[in-house]
């Protein structure tokens, strides 16, 4: 009888030193896995960042050569002001960044 007991004692220990492996290697990959995560949101923060200051970018461009021709046509400038009230609704420019271009294309 003493070795039932013995026996059962042991597998309650096994059982717990199994559950507390699980447990710890369940923690561990919700740990990897909320890094993962985060680095992936990261790098897409990042990304859009980087299309948004190549849009930025591109619009400068466009001002300094539509300054540099005659007046842009009104199609043209339609179309410019529209892209760079866009590029203000998504707060990619400031509100003073926007009057600004806004005068340059104008002529103002």
């Amino acid at each position: 009888m003493p070795d039932l007991a013995r026996m059962a004692r042991r597998q309650r220990r096994r059982r717990t030193i199994a559950g507390v492996a699980f447990t710890a290697s369940a923690v561990s990959s919700a740990r990897a896995n909320r890094a993962a995560r985060k680095r992936m949101e990261a790098e897409a923060e990042m990304m859009e960042n980087a299309q948004q200051q190549a849009v930025l970018a591109q619009s400068v461009q466009d001002d300094s050569a539509s300054t540099q021709s005659s007046a842009p046509a009104g199609d043209d400038l339609a179309a410019k002001l529209k892209q760079l009230k866009s590029l203000r609704d998504q707060d990619l420019i400031t509100e003073e960044e926007y009057q600004a271009k806004k005068q340059q294309l104008l002529g103002i």
